[in-house]
């Protein structure tokens, strides 16, 4: 229930079989401040109801991302995201803006209407927060605007459900938590 919070920060609960967990991790490095977001299934495996959520997060990333380049506006971007996760029913659970820009603040000052030049670096994090099927999903990526689109400077990090939940099996597997 607490993925449905955008920064939980008690740690008061244990989780249980089937809770999705959301990790929203910052770090400062030289001054600057950026954040980055994943969503993890705590037993290593989506529910299908969850995996259909989560699919429809990703996919609303994935085209606010390509939609990120010189000339776009952080609202624009937002607009991409806001589409897809209508188109799949889940628009009303979108709480928060798509974007917040990076710099010497994890949420550094920026206006929706910006116009977005090459350099800038912004965050793209879209979420469902559906609290009645305590399903929370954000996926946040830290982004370079380019001269010609973009560079997802958090690639590194696993994000395709696939991917997702063989790296949590492989370290369930290697643990010695329960399953």
């Amino acid at each position: 229930p607490n993925s449905c919070v955008l920064h939980y920060d008690r740690s008061a609960r244990t989780l249980e079989d089937g809770d999705l967990v959301v990790v929203d991790a910052g770090g400062e490095f030289e001054g600057y401040a950026s954040d980055v977001t994943r969503t993890f299934p705590a037993n290593g495996t989506f529910t299908p109801e969850q995996a259909k959520v989560y699919d429809a997060v990703l996919e609303a990333q994935e085209a606010a991302i390509a939609a990120v380049r010189p000339g776009m506006t952080l609202k624009q971007v937002h607009d991409v995201a806001y589409g897809v996760l209508e188109r799949h029913g889940l628009a009303k659970w979108f709480l928060h803006g798509t974007c917040h820009s990076v710099g010497l603040d994890v949420h550094d000052a920026w206006r929706a209407d910006a116009v977005l030049r090459e350099g800038c670096v912004i965050t793209v994090e879209p979420g469902v927060y559906d609290a009645a099927r305590r399903i929370g999903v954000r996926i946040e990526d830290t982004v370079l605007v380019t001269a010609n689109g973009c560079e997802v400077l958090s690639a590194a990090l696993p994000k395709r459900r696939a991917d997702v939940e063989e790296r949590m099996r492989a370290e369930l597997d290697a643990s010695s938590l329960p399953r």
